[in-house]
């Protein structure tokens, strides 16, 4: 057990650095004196989840670390330094808080010291609940906030006897981030990541016959839209790249520059240079400063304002992507107005250090020479772990304003369909191909265990049955890398949809119809993969177990516009115009996480179960689809949840719940239930509705344990006899005993 060293008293004097001993507060940076982390933390490159065993951690009062400090020991001193140049410090003697307004609950704060052999050295601050009495680790809560982090470090171009450890040897090396990126700069970095992929990484290259697309911009000599087609200077092996960008909010995404039938002519033969909005002048400045003589631009490639040749071309996107030498990601530019090259900001998506009577940094991009006795220098920064988290982690969790690109639903495929792509983040450039990742600070493949989301859920999950295999895929590796290992057969497809599904419903799109179309790259890859039938979302040999999606509740969510879109589908769900929204969200946790176990009693009817696409394309837009299955069903009375305080009465945002009946009048139990689309209009679940629920099957059960169950709730279609929609779901506490002799029916869903 880890405790928290209590601040010196009169009991409890502080060490003197020259008496031998070793500073109660730091430790002197003793490796070997330092806690290893628990084997929850898992490396992002070792693909067998094998623990981590090189980070070790201490932590300290504040309280302790200001004595040491005025007592003479140099890291204190330096510690000290750094927390009043980075971090507010009003209040940090105050270690006691409130957090009533959240959680009723009190809390302590401390640091937390992290070292790694040859690394660079992290602190930052967790709390402890007081209503907890181990403070070991396992039970820190890591804070996330303005400058969260402090890292410390050694300049890693610095040669010689320069390279000498001096009086802190536990402080590593690490690259310099200068805050301006310049195209010398990036090219430099692109250059030398690109060819140790060359050399190292089989699994980047193409995995496909290569295949040009149908258009592409030739920077060469001026700016021109080539048909690869009929075009002869076109070689039809010839490397091209790709790009990723927001096109921004509506205004910013008509000013986009784009090929319609008006300009194609004018595009053919030359596009004017100040006629480029400054992100695409920047992209094929590196585009041309790396070698490469085309690049892929959506605007530029598919006709806007043709939708025959949009719906072709959008379905192309895996194999336009994966043979594209490069992907060049704006990760941290909101539309095309940004150029790549440009002072830069911190990606903490929080808001920039303010200059303070303490002295604190004006910007969160600062450098700081910390003063030591050692040979070698120290540097201390705002940490950029932030832009680490962010590129492997879920976009629930780490979604921030300062990398809009990753928020995006259809750069979701274009990360997973590329070899290899570039991301220009917030405050570095970051590397990610399939077997690696890179980044400026060179410390993206030793912080990714030690992010607060990882840290955290291990500390809130430790008791909870999650299994240890799922939570390392959930949070730790690259979602490339795991959909090359779907691609390369070592691990499920139908898992990895699931999650797939599930990120991709909490990213943006700006328009409702875009919503299959974005994803259907990935659908194209893994039907190729596996022969299985695509149903607007769903493969049916992961029947019923896909159908048991999860709606997040929110009084936005509508029905889509398109009436083709089968009820049973999480396509069904739609948000539009509410386009910054991530309300359409779905959930498949509880089945990833806790397992999925058929109801016996539950057949799914594949003669009778069929989804159609406009055009024939097994992957686009669905215009009619139906499920047939057996099931047991009972029905139930739609009722306002009485434990709700919201007037006894419907509204949006109510809570609801549905009585179940037997045989008899009188409801025999309750589940909760969860309205698909709770925004449409109140007939659509009106308060004592009758609607059946179908059981479809149950979390996977603790040993003598009964398992809870999930069911689809169904509605009868108006104006058909055997036609049913879904309209909701529910997930039950425990078993529910009625199913035990519940009738099996018979459905068609729509």
């Amino acid at each position: 057990m880890e405790c928290i060293p209590p601040p010196p008293g009169p009991d409890n004097a502080s060490a003197s650095p020259s008496s031998g001993s070793a500073c109660p507060a730091c430790l002197d940076l003793d490796y070997a004196k330092y806690t290893s982390f628990a084997p929850h933390l898992f490396s992002i490159k070792s693909g067998d989840f094998s623990p981590s065993p090189r980070a070790r951690f201490q932590l300290a009062a504040f309280a302790n670390v200001r004595a040491q400090a005025a007592g003479g020991c140099p890291t204190c001193r330096i510690l000290q330094r750094a927390i009043d140049l980075f971090w507010n410090t009003t209040g940090l003697e105050i270690q006691r808080r409130n957090s009533w307004a959240i959680t009723k609950r009190k809390y302590e704060r401390a640091l937390c010291l992290v070292v790694q052999p040859g690394r660079s050295m992290l602190l930052f601050r967790v709390l402890f609940y007081d209503d907890i009495a181990d403070r070991s680790f396992i039970h820190a809560i890591t804070v996330r906030d303005v400058a969260s982090r402090i890292e410390f470090y050694r300049d890693n171009r610095i040669d010689g006897l320069s390279r000498q450890p001096g009086t802190l040897p536990s402080i590593g090396w690490a690259e310099h981030v200068p805050a301006v990126i310049t195209l010398d700069r990036a090219v430099e970095l692109a250059s030398k990541w690109m060819a140790e992929c060359d050399r190292s990484h089989p699994e980047c290259a193409a995995s496909r016959p290569f295949k040009l697309p149908k258009r592409l911009v030739d920077v060469s000599d001026g700016v021109m839209l080539v048909d690869t087609l009929v075009d002869y200077e076109v070689f039809p092996d010839e490397p091209y790249m790709t790009l990723s960008h927001c096109w921004g909010s509506e205004k910013a995404a008509k000013a986009v520059l784009k090929t319609t039938h008006d300009t194609m002519y004018d595009n053919r033969h030359g596009i004017a240079w100040e006629a480029l909005p400054p992100l695409f002048r920047d992209v094929i400045a590196l585009v041309r400063a790396l070698g490469c003589r085309y690049i892929w631009i959506d605007s530029l490639c598919i006709i806007q304002d043709d939708p025959e040749d949009w719906t072709v071309e959008s379905v192309k996107m895996s194999e336009v992507y994966d043979n594209a030498v490069l992907n060049i990601a704006a990760t941290g530019m909101r539309n095309s107005s940004v150029g790549l090259f440009r002072e830069r900001i911190h990606g903490q998506g929080f808001r920039d250090l303010v200059q303070s009577k303490s002295g604190t940094l004006k910007k969160s991009m600062e450098t700081v020479e910390m003063p030591t006795e050692g040979v070698s220098p120290v540097f201390s920064r705002v940490s950029h772990d932030r832009s680490h988290e962010v590129l492997y982690g879920d976009m629930e969790y780490f979604r921030t304003p300062m990398e809009p690109l990753l928020s995006r639903a259809w750069v979701f495929q274009e990360r997973l369909l590329s070899r290899r792509t570039l991301h220009f983040g917030a405050s570095e450039i970051l590397w990610e191909c399939r077997a690696d990742c890179f980044c400026e600070c060179s410390r993206i493949s030793d912080a990714h265990a030690l992010s607060a989301r990882n840290l955290n859920s291990a500390a809130l999950d430790q008791d909870s049955e999650v299994r240890s295999t799922d939570k390392a895929t959930r949070f730790i590796r690259l979602k490339k890398v795991l959909f090359h290992d779907v691609c390369a057969g070592r691990s499920s497809a139908l898992d990895f949809w699931l999650r797939a599904v599930e990120e991709y419903s909490f990213l943006y799109l700006s328009q409702e119809r875009d919503r299959p179309f974005a994803l259907a790259g990935i659908a194209e890859r893994i039907h190729q993969l596996t022969g299985d039938v695509y149903l607007a979302g769903l493969w049916l040999s992961d029947l019923p177990r896909a159908l048991v999606w999860s709606p997040c509740r929110s009084k936005t969510v509508f029905r889509a516009a398109n009436k083709g879109i089968a009820s049973w589908s999480w396509m069904v769900r739609n948000c539009y115009p509410h386009v910054q929204s991530t309300t359409c969200a779905v959930r498949y946790k509880h089945v990833t996480q806790y397992g999925f176990v058929q109801d016996p009693r539950f057949k799914v009817h594949a003669n009778g179960t069929f989804c159609r696409y406009e055009c024939d394309n097994a992957v686009g837009m669905p215009v009619a689809g139906q499920l047939h299955l057996s099931a047991a069903s009972c029905w139930g009375t739609v009722e306002i949840d009485a434990g709700k305080k919201f007037g006894g009465k419907w509204n949006r945002r109510s809570e609801l719940r549905i009585a179940l009946h037997s045989a008899g009048r009188e409801p025999s139990g309750f589940i909760p239930f969860l309205a698909d689309c709770q925004g449409e209009d109140p007939e659509t679940v009106r308060l004592s509705k009758q609607v059946l629920c179908v059981l479809v099957g149950s979390r996977e059960a603790k040993e003598g344990a009964i398992a809870p169950q999930y069911l689809l709730v169904l509605s009868p279609v108006e104006g058909s006899e055997d036609l049913w929609e879904r309209i909701g779901f529910s997930e039950t506490e425990d078993g529910v005993v009625l199913f035990d002799d519940a009738v099996v029916r018979d459905l068609k869903i729509v």
